[in-house]
């Protein structure tokens, strides 16, 4: 009994001399978190979308309270809470226009199929050999699968299809399309091509029923002069565009489309 009691001292007088150990190293050896993180990562979106770099919003908000990242970092974010942020941290909010995910394809059903596609349904596994166009999209929505905020779906004419005012503009979609048919651009942009083919004329034609065969007519009706022609394609200039729709209308491929 005597043994037993001796036993149960020793236990509990190593755990008091311990819980002391562990007491002065929270106070004297610990490092103090800053304060601010979490406020800062209120702030943040919370997307998770990983697009700054970083494993979630979490660790970007330490990065930015311990000046390892800017805030210009983090594309998701909007105007008011960077600016909300700047404030807190102290620092300049930058400029960072916000922007949306478009598609530079609207092939999909329209474009000739050249075999039927048995396998992963991944567009990097399908990307060569399905369709007519080597430059369009093979519909597989690899896009759609990783878009943290569910804005891409498949449209009638089987391509994706994004929803402007859903997207937080993280460009996950932009890594996931082998093709590189999705782009981030400014929110202001009215007008987008649908089409990424290097061909023109009758090798458009042949395989895609909305491809741009580069016949001009687009830039030849623009009033403002947004559109010129580069080897053989319209490039459009959406600081100069008012989205009249003239560019559309005129296209006889319909391969221009109005956002807004």
């Amino acid at each position: 009994m005597e043994s037993l009691l001796i036993s149960v001292g020793v236990v509990a007088g190593l755990g008091l001399l311990l819980g002391l150990a562990l007491a002065l190293a929270d106070k004297y050896i610990s490092v103090p978190e800053d304060e601010r993180v979490s406020k800062v990562q209120a702030l943040l979106p919370g997307a998770n979308c990983g697009s700054c770099g970083r494993a979630g919003c979490a660790a970007m908000a330490k990065a930015l309270c311990s000046g390892e990242a800017v805030l210009t970092e983090c594309p998701v974010m909007n105007g008011e809470s960077r600016e909300k942020m700047a404030q807190l941290l102290g620092t300049q909010s930058g400029e960072s226009e916000p922007k949306a995910a478009v598609t530079a394809c609207g092939g999909g059903i329209r474009c000739t199929d050249l075999a039927q596609y048995e396998g992963l349904h991944d567009c990097r596994s399908a990307s060569s050999g399905l369709k007519g166009c080597p430059y369009g999209c093979v519909g597989m929505m690899s896009c759609a699968k990783v878009c943290p905020a569910g804005a891409i779906t498949k449209n009638q004419s089987g391509v994706p299809e994004v929803d402007r005012d859903k997207c937080i503009g993280c460009g996950k979609c932009v890594q996931a399309c082998p093709k590189g048919l999705i782009h981030l651009s400014s929110i202001r942009t009215r007008v987008v091509l649908r089409c990424s083919s290097k061909e023109k004329g009758k090798a458009v034609k042949t395989v895609c029923s909305v491809g741009c065969i580069g016949c001009g007519l687009c830039a030849k009706s623009c009033e403002q002069n947004a559109i010129t022609m580069l080897n053989g394609h319209p490039v459009i200039d959406n600081g100069a565009c008012i989205g009249c729709g003239k560019c559309a209308e005129r296209c006889p491929q319909h391969s221009l489309f109005i956002l807004y």
